[in-house]
């Protein structure tokens, strides 16, 4: 696999991961808010006619129990509406239960959402480590293996050719190569020799 062919596949795993996974949870709280704003907007209307409506009723009620109506009809009309703004307020508490759910929802889409965009930067880091591994690895490919060895052993003089993977195996940690590293590749010749 040639550095280009890294290179795209690469960049085909970012387009991947950005498109699928981020866009769609971007989008998904989009609509949340949306739609919490929406219907935080209705029910406030809602609410605000109600409550309109009741006021009347409740003055209207006043304004008729003055003119005409016995004391016992006054009450019970009164115990009704105070019923109705109850359960009113009692709607209200829950569509405000409601919306802090909500929050508190959109809220863990965000946090999953940042998550996604650290595990993203990782795994982008991660990438970029690998590829510059392997770049250095195709460099000791092309260039530096394979290596003619010469010796000079108990008056003996020859050469050993090391192959390519036997060179690279030593400089595969992507750090420069140490002396222990080129001591054990070394020995390893010398042991052919021998």
């Amino acid at each position: 696999m040639g550095l280009n062919d890294t290179r795209n596949v690469i960049q085909e795993l970012k387009n991947v991961f950005l498109n699928e996974n981020e866009l769609k949870i971007l989008e998904n709280i989009n609509h949340v808010k949306r739609d919490i704003d929406n219907e935080c907007r209705a029910q406030n209307q809602q609410i605000h006619a109600l409550v309109g409506k009741q006021i009347q009723q409740t003055e209207i009620a006043e304004k008729e129990s003055q003119r005409s109506e016995p004391e016992a009809h006054y009450k019970k009309r009164m115990q009704v509406l105070q019923k109705e703004l109850k359960d009113i307020s009692f709607n209200v508490q829950n569509l405000e239960a409601s919306r802090k759910e909500l929050e508190r929802s959109i809220e863990l889409s965000e946090r999953e959402s940042n998550k996604i965009a650290t595990d993203k930067q990782q795994f982008e880091t991660s990438l970029k480590e690998e590829l510059r591994v392997t770049q250095g690895l195709v460099k000791l490919w092309q260039f530096v293996a394979p290596v003619k060895w010469d010796y000079n052993s108990n008056g003996t003089r020859g050469y050993l050719i090391s192959k390519k993977e036997d060179t690279i195996k030593y400089f595969q940690n992507p750090e420069e190569p140490t002396h222990e590293s080129i001591n054990q590749m070394w020995s390893l010749i010398q042991d052919e020799i021998m």
